[in-house]
């Protein structure tokens, strides 16, 4: 659904209580935070914390209920300023170079589709075909829904690389590169859990539903793009792209940051280092003028007693040849540890 149109806040409410806010905010070009901001000025009661979970294994839930005029219009354009994935997708709408339909029928593939194609025939041919290093995209549907699968994700490879985008494969996966930013993207199909009719054990199966799931990013950044009857992939690829594109963005940013807090980084470790060899500088010579006034006490204490062994040796007439030679050597000895000479 456009921003653009207009809807009452009985059809909004009904909307809120029937689809999460995660995912109904992708059909009107909001984010979650924006959506549920324009239910509380609007006075619209949304889904509590725990009542889709609820919800899932058939449990009992409360569901609040619409007060005041049901019939009053919201402009959802007016109600909310646009986040840069509405402007990306913006920009990309109003190109009219950029290949945003999905054709009916799958003319000119990409590379990657042709690629994929090849490989999906070949594994089929051959239960024990398989090949990690055929550079090709990560589809997982159904065969009958093979061919729709195919011309949604040339759609969405072509758009890609006419936003600058390219493709690498790596560790088993494809991933779309641009600014040396890489992220890892694949398409499978919906199953939904039913009760096994068949055998007690497993006591539920998965069946195939056909709607697509598109799952970009890695982590905390992973996204998946669902679809239902009523809201297909085909409507949601130029979403998916601007979404991709500020996703690559942030981590530009954040990786910005991140060089500019190491240089920053590096700088204090640097001073640090500079005034430990300072510290380390300052400690040694401190600690030399301690070895040379203990050496020069030293020096001073024995000369002193050389002094007086003569002294009174030529008082009492007793400076013997024998005595002359040691006080020379003794002298001599002690500048071994003169710290003036030293």
């Amino acid at each position: 659904m456009s921003p653009n149109k207009l809807i009452s806040r009985k059809g909004l409410y009904g909307l809120v209580w029937s689809v999460p806010l995660t995912k109904l905010s992708q059909d009107f070009n909001l984010t979650s935070g924006q959506l549920k901001k324009i239910c509380e000025k609007y006075n619209i009661p949304v889904p509590y914390n725990g009542y889709w979970s609820k919800l899932k294994f058939n449990k009992d839930v409360q569901k609040h209920y619409l007060d005041g005029n049901t019939n009053s219009k919201i402009n959802l354009s007016a109600s909310a300023e646009k986040s840069p994935i509405q402007q990306i997708v913006d920009e990309i709408t109003a190109d009219s170079r950029a290949p945003v339909k999905v054709s009916s029928k799958l003319k000119n593939p990409d590379i990657l589709i042709s690629n994929t194609e090849e490989y999906n025939k070949r594994s089929k041919n051959d239960f024990y075909y398989r090949d990690d290093k055929v550079f090709k995209l990560s589809i997982n549907v159904m065969d009958k829904n093979e061919k729709r699968a195919f011309r949604l994700m040339d759609a969405l490879v072509k758009l890609l690389r006419y936003r600058g985008f390219s493709f690498e494969r790596e560790y088993y996966s494809t991933k779309m590169v641009i600014d040396g930013i890489k992220i890892p993207f694949d398409l499978r199909e919906h199953h939904r859990r039913v009760p096994n009719e068949e055998s007690n054990y497993p006591a539920y199966k998965y069946v195939p539903t056909g709607n697509f799931i598109l799952t970009t990013g890695q982590y905390s950044d992973k996204r998946e793009w669902t679809e239902t009857s009523n809201i297909r992939l085909e409507e949601k690829i130029v979403r998916v792209v601007a979404w991709v594109e500020v996703k690559v963005q942030e981590e530009k940013e954040w990786r910005e940051k991140a060089k500019i807090a190491e240089k920053i980084q590096e700088k204090e470790q640097k001073i640090k280092e500079e005034q430990e060899s300072k510290r380390k500088a300052e400690e040694e010579k401190f600690n030399k003028l301690r070895l040379d006034s203990k050496r020069f006490e030293e020096y001073t204490v024995i000369q002193k007693y050389i002094l007086e062994v003569e002294k009174r040796a030529i008082a009492e007439n007793k400076l013997t040849q024998e005595l002359k030679d040691w006080i020379k050597w003794a002298n001599d000895k002690i500048e071994e540890i003169n710290p003036f000479d030293n």
